[in-house]
This record gives C-alpha cells, sequence and structure tokens, in this order.
C-alpha cells in the first residue's frame, strides 16, 4: 500500500513523494487508485496517514499543500489579479488552505465493529492534474485501518467489472447523474461484495449532536444512534 498499483503523472507522484519527506512518514494509499477501476480522469487518490500527533500533522500538511497551490502556475495567475501579499491569497479562489478544510470523523469499521476517530481533507491541485483524499490517523489504529481497506482492494471479479462499467457511463460518457453514480458505486462496493455500508459520523462541534453520513445514505442521526463516543 506503499506504492500504487496504477501509475500516475510524474509531477502527480513528486507531489506525494515531497508531502511524504515533508511529514517524515509514510503515505499509505487505498481505493480504486490500487484497483482495475481506477479513472485517471475522475478517481480520487485515497490516503491513509498514521501519526502519533494528529494535530501537529495536520499543521504541517496544511503548510505543505499551501505552498503546494501558492506555486502552481494557476494559483500565481488568480494571486495576481487579486494583488500582493497574503490578502491576495485569500481572495484568490482555490487557492488558500485552511485549518477548516480537516474534517473530523467517527468510523465505524466492518472488520471488528470498533469505532476510531480521524480526520480528512479533500484536496485538488490547482492544475487540474489529480484529487486527493487525505485520511489522518493515530498510529495506534494503523493496524485496525489498513486491514479495513485491503479487503476493499481485492475485490470479486464481478465486482470489478461492474464498476469499469460504472464509471465508464459516469465519467467517459457522462451519461448518468452524480446522485445515481454514487448510489450505485457504494452498493457495489458494500452489498454487492458481501459487505455491510460504511458508517462515518462528521462530529459538529458546533452541536450536540453530529451529522451522520453512512454510505446508505442516511443523515442527521443522533451519535447515540451508533454508540456513545
Amino acid at each position: 500500500m506503499e506504492t500504487t498499483r496504477n501509475k500516475i503523472p510524474p509531477r502527480t507522484q513528486h507531489f506525494f513523494n515531497s508531502l511524504s519527506n515533508y511529514l517524515d512518514t509514510k503515505l499509505y494509499y487505498f481505493g480504486s487508485i490500487q484497483r482495475a477501476d481506477y479513472f485517471p480522469q475522475g478517481s480520487d487518490i485515497d490516503v491513509d496517514i498514521f501519526t502519533d500527533n494528529e494535530q501537529a500533522t495536520m499543521i504541517q500538511m496544511q503548510h505543505f499543500l499551501q505552498l503546494w497551490s501558492i506555486q502552481s502556475p494557476t494559483s500565481r495567475r488568480l494571486i495576481s489579479h487579486k494583488g500582493n501579499g497574503y490578502q491576495a491569497i485569500e481572495k484568490a479562489e482555490g487557492v488558500k488552505v485552511s485549518k477548516k478544510d480537516f474534517k473530523r470523523f467517527v468510523w465505524r469499521l466492518n472488520t471488528n465493529d470498533r469505532l476510531v476517530y480521524g480526520h480528512k481533507i479533500m484536496y485538488k491541485d490547482p492544475e487540474g492534474e489529480f484529487a486527493a483524499e487525505f485520511s489522518i490517523y493515530n498510529t495506534k489504529v494503523k493496524d485496525w485501518i489498513l486491514n479495513e481497506h485491503q479487503l476493499k482492494t481485492f475485490l470479486p471479479f464481478y465486482t470489478t467489472c461492474i464498476l469499469v462499467i460504472l464509471k465508464y457511463l459516469y465519467y467517459t460518457l457522462g451519461v448518468i447523474p452524480s446522485s445515481w453514480y454514487t448510489y450505485m458505486k457504494r452498493f457495489t462496493l458494500s452489498t454487492l461484495s458481501g459487505f455491510k455500508y460504511d458508517e462515518f459520523v462528521v462530529i459538529d462541534l458546533k452541536s450536540t449532536f453530529g451529522k451522520v453520513i453512512s454510505e446508505s445514505g442516511e443523515q442527521n442521526k443522533p451519535l447515540q444512534n451508533l454508540e456513545k463516543l
């Protein structure tokens, strides 16, 4: 999982290598980037990061992603239109990376029914070359998370075929709506593959209750419906 099964462009690989060096930790790739259903023009690259100090790692990531964004030619053009200095970066859409972009969540694992905490951030390259979703966990749950992701790396042949057809219709031909694609993808990766629907709780610190987003599409259940946190 430390390397990708599917080849990625040199600049994209440089991004991930640089991030790994900057954080001084390994990156673990999972999801479609490790399977035959990866579509470069549309699929996100999913990455796990494990650390003894999540807060420090998020600060480091925020700094790195901000630097990467600022250095891209597209971002430089956006910033130049807004003026000079930090205020220009603030005003340039898609350039600034904020700590608010990191979303805390709880995930109920299928393998052992444990609840694990983590943080996610979606990052889109300003040049449009790639999109990556990073999941940051404490090192203590590393084995659990990697085992969970391994289950959906080696899928049944029929599941892979369905995913390839589904993504071809969505990404290449554009003949199915996003909502239908999302539902069918989740159904294929869960029920058709013999797994339960994944349950995530995105924690809203401004509210007593978290917003539950499960793979089945259910939302707005209180945290108690999963387990007392």
